[in-house]
C-alpha cells in the first residue's frame, strides 16, 4: 500500500466518523510499506568505452606502422647524396673541360709562334740565297778583273800598265773589301741560320708535342662530354625520382597528419563521452540519494501520520468517553446536554478540519516530491540507457572506419611507389654499369 492509498483510507475513516453520530473504533493500523528494491547502481557503458579504446589503440598502432615512411626518408637521403655526388662530378668535369680548353688555347698560341718562326726561317733562307748570289757575282767580277789585268800587262806599255794596274788595284781592293764584308755577312747569316735551324727543330718538336696534346685533349673533351651528358641524364633522373618521392612523402605526411587529427578528435570525443558517463553516474548517485531522502521523508511522514491518527483516535475515544459521562451526568437537563453536545461536536469538527488540512498538506508535499523523484529517476535512466551516447558511438565508429581505410590505402600506395622507384633505380644502375664496362 503506497502513501496515497494510506492518506485516502485515513480521509475515508475521518469522513465516516464525522458523518456518524457515534464513530466506530479506529481501523487497525496497516502494516508498514515494504521498501521498494533499490535500483541497480549506474554502470557506465564500459563495454563501448573498451571498444572505442581498442579501436583508438589500433589506429595509433597503424599510425606507428605508417612511420615506415622513415624508410622512404632514408631512401630520399640516399637519393640526395647521389644527387650531390653527381653534381660534384659534373663540376669536376666542367673544371677539367675548362683546363683542357685553356691548354688548347695555349697550344694554339704556341703553334702560331712556331708558324711565325718558320716564316722567319724561310725569309732567312731567302736572304742566304741572295747573299750567296752576290758573293758569286763578286767572285766572277774579281776573276774578270784579274783576267783584264793580265791582258793589260801583256799588251800595253809600262805606263799604261802602271795606270791600269793602279786602277785594277783600286778596283781589286774595293772588290776584296766587298768580298770581306760579304764573307762576314755570310758568316753572320750562317750563324743566324744555324740558330734559327735549332730553334725551328725545337719548335717542330714542341709543335708535335702540342699536336699530340691537342689530339689527346680532343679525345678527353669527347670523353668528358659523354661523361657530362651521362651525368646530366643521371642528374635529371635523380631529380625526377627525388621529386616523386618527395611528393609521395608529402602525401603520406598529409595522410598521417589527417590520421593524427582524427585520432585527436577521437580522443576528444572519448574524453567527452567519459565526462558524460561521469556526469550521468554523478546524476544517478544524486538521484539515488534524493530517492533515499524522499523515502526517508515519506516514511517519517507516514510515521507522523500514524502517530497523528493514533492521537486523533485517542482524542475521539476521550471525546466519546466525555460524551458518555456528560450524557450520564446531565440527563436531567436537556439544555445543558444540548450545549455540551454542540461544544463537543464543535471541538471535534475543529480537530477533524485541522487534521484534514495537515494531511492534505502532507499529501501534496509527498505527491510533489514523488513526481520530482520520478522525473529525476526517468532522466537518469534515459541518460544511463545510452540514448545520448548512441550518436557519439556511431560518429566515432564512422571516423575510425574512415581513418582505417585511409591508413590502409596510404600503406598500399607507399609500398607500390617505393617498390617501383627501387626497381627503376636498380635497372638504371645496371644500365650505367654496362655502359661503363
Amino acid at each position: 500500500m503506497n502513501p496515497e492509498e494510506k492518506a485516502g483510507s485515513l480521509f475515508a475513516s475521518l469522513r465516516g466518523f464525522s458523518d456518524a453520530p457515534a464513530p466506530a473504533a479506529p481501523p487497525p493500523s496497516a502494516s508498514p510499506p515494504r521498501p521498494e528494491p533499490a535500483p541497480a547502481p549506474f554502470a557506465p557503458p564500459s563495454e563501448g568505452m573498451s571498444v572505442l579504446l581498442e579501436r583508438l589503440a589500433r589506429l595509433e598502432a597503424r599510425g606507428a606502422e605508417a612511420s615506415g615512411a622513415a624508410a622512404a626518408e632514408a631512401r630520399i637521403a640516399g637519393l640526395e647524396k647521389r644527387l650531390q655526388e653527381a653534381q660534384e662530378r659534373a663540376i669536376a668535369s666542367q673544371i677539367m673541360l675548362r683546363e683542357r680548353e685553356e691548354a688548347q688555347k695555349a697550344a694554339q698560341r704556341e703553334s702560331e709562334s712556331t708558324l711565325q718562326a718558320v716564316n722567319s726561317q724561310r725569309r732567312m733562307d731567302e736572304l742566304d740565297r741572295q747573299m750567296k748570289g752576290n758573293i758569286e757575282s763578286q767572285r766572277r767580277r774579281i776573276e774578270e778583273l784579274e783576267g783584264k789585268l793580265l791582258e793589260a800587262s801583256s799588251s800595253k806599255t809600262v805606263s799604261e800598265t802602271a795606270a791600269a794596274q793602279k786602277l785594277i788595284g783600286e778596283q781589286l781592293a774595293q772588290a776584296q773589301a766587298e768580298l770581306a764584308w760579304l764573307k762576314n755577312a755570310l758568316a753572320a747569316l750562317i750563324e743566324d741560320r744555324r740558330v734559327a735551324a735549332a730553334e725551328a727543330q725545337a719548335l717542330r718538336v714542341e709543335l708535335r708535342y702540342l699536336k699530340e696534346a691537342h689530339d689527346e685533349g680532343a679525345k678527353s673533351r669527347a670523353a668528358a662530354a659523354i661523361e657530362a651528358e651521362a651525368t646530366r641524364k643521371e642528374l635529371e633522373l635523380l631529380k625526377s625520382e627525388l621529386t616523386l618521392v618527395q611528393r609521395a612523402v608529402a602525401q603520406g605526411e598529409g595522410v598521417q597528419r589527417s590520421a593524427a587529427k582524427e585520432a585527436e578528435d577521437l580522443r576528444g570525443e572519448l574524453v567527452r563521452v567519459n565526462a558524460l558517463a561521469v556526469g550521468a553516474e554523478e546524476a544517478h548517485v544524486m538521484a539515488q540519494a534524493q530517492m533515499d531522502e524522499t523515502k526517508a521523508r515519506i516514511e517519517a511522514a507516514d510515521a507522523s501520520a500514524r502517530k497523528e491518527a493514533a492521537r486523533l483516535a485517542q482524542n475521539v475515544e476521550e471525546l466519546r468517553e466525555e460524551m458518555r459521562r456528560a450524557a450520564a451526568s446531565h440527563r436531567a437537563s436537556q439544555i445543558s446536554e444540548s450545549a455540551q453536545r454542540e461544544k463537543t461536536y464543535r471541538i471535534m469538527a475543529e480537530s477533524i478540519e485541522a487534521l484534514k488540512r495537515k494531511l492534505d498538506e502532507m499529501d501534496a508535499a509527498a505527491g510533489d516530491r514523488l513526481s520530482q523523484l520520478q522525473q529525476s529517476v526517468e532522466r537518469v535512466q534515459d541518460e544511463s540507457s545510452g540514448a545520448q551516447l548512441d550518436p557519439l558511438r556511431a560518429a566515432l565508429d564512422e571516423k575510425l572506419k574512415i581513418a582505417a581505410e585511409r591508413m590502409s590505402r596510404f600503406e598500399t600506395e607507399m609500398r607500390s611507389l617505393v617498390l617501383s622507384r627501387v626497381l627503376k633505380l636498380e635497372e638504371e644502375a645496371r644500365r650505367m654499369k654496362k655502359e661503363n664496362e
